[in-house]
């Protein structure tokens, strides 16, 4: 069994922006220093005195500048933001029959789009019985052969129909016989055709069952965990997840 996994947490560029600014401030200030420590060197020459002012003055600067670096530390840690990045979308593709694992045509680190294809449960008694239905359907002999005598029944109740009219050689009683036979083949031909569009509605139902069996991405995005393998048995409620699909086409930043 494959699995894989993304890493939830990464540091925030807000954080990381913060992080260099605060040390260039402390660069430039202690490069300041230096400079002011070198320049009290060169010009140490000077009398007594002003020495003696000068390293006064040098040790207000330093502990000035001490107190500005402090300052801009504790307000760059009060200004800290934590925060993690997290997939935009998630897919997570669970079977809702049970039956065996026939393929999985995907693999984790793999990119899909919306609508591929990514495996599918054992479906082959359901093929079979579509191919049947599909077979009724389209067979035209019975209706045909319905039709046909339909046709016959019908010509014969209006021959007895005009015989009646006409010459009264037809009694009403085989007028009435011949037509109620015709009415018979109607229903029956009705019965052939309404048989034929089950048999459709019957395909249809077998091909939604045969799309429930089969896994599609609903999303652009790349495959990062496979938890079953071809020939593993799953079952709703049993199996939590079957593939695992990301989107990080976009991220999701949370703050704390």
């Amino acid at each position: 069994m494959t699995t894989s996994s993304i890493g939830q947490e990464s540091p925030s560029s807000l954080t990381l922006e913060r992080e260099r600014v605060s040390l260039n401030i402390i660069w430039s200030i202690t490069t300041f220093l230096i400079d002011l420590l070198s320049a009290a060197d060169i010009h140490s020459c000077v009398p007594r005195e002003c020495r003696v002012n000068q390293r006064f003055s040098f040790r207000w600067v330093s502990v000035l500048t001490f107190g500005v670096i402090l300052v801009a530390r504790i307000g760059y840690a009060a200004d800290v933001v934590e925060a993690f990045t997290e997939p935009y979308r998630t897919a997570v593709m669970v079977p809702s029959q049970p039956g065996l694992m026939e393929s999985i045509r995907v693999k984790v680190g793999q990119r899909v789009t919306a609508g591929q294809d990514l495996g599918a449960l054992d479906s082959d008694v359901l093929r079979v019985q579509r191919r049947i239905c599909l077979a009724k359907s389209e067979a035209s002999s019975e209706l045909e052969a319905a039709k046909a005598e339909l046709e016959v029944r019908k010509s014969l109740y209006e021959r007895y129909l005009a015989l009646r009219k006409d010459s009264n050689e037809a009694s009403e009683l085989e007028v009435n016989r011949k037509r109620a036979d015709m009415e018979i083949q109607q229903a029956k031909v009705r019965s052939v055709e309404e048989a034929r569009s089950l048999q459709l509605l019957e395909v249809e139902q077998l091909d939604a069952q045969l799309r429930q069996r089969m896994f599609v991405s609903p999303i652009d995005g790349f495959v990062v965990d496979v938890e079953v393998e071809q020939g593993d048995f799953v079952a709703p409620g049993q199996t939590k997840s079957l593939i695992t699909i990301v989107d990080i086409d976009r991220l999701r930043a949370t703050f704390h």
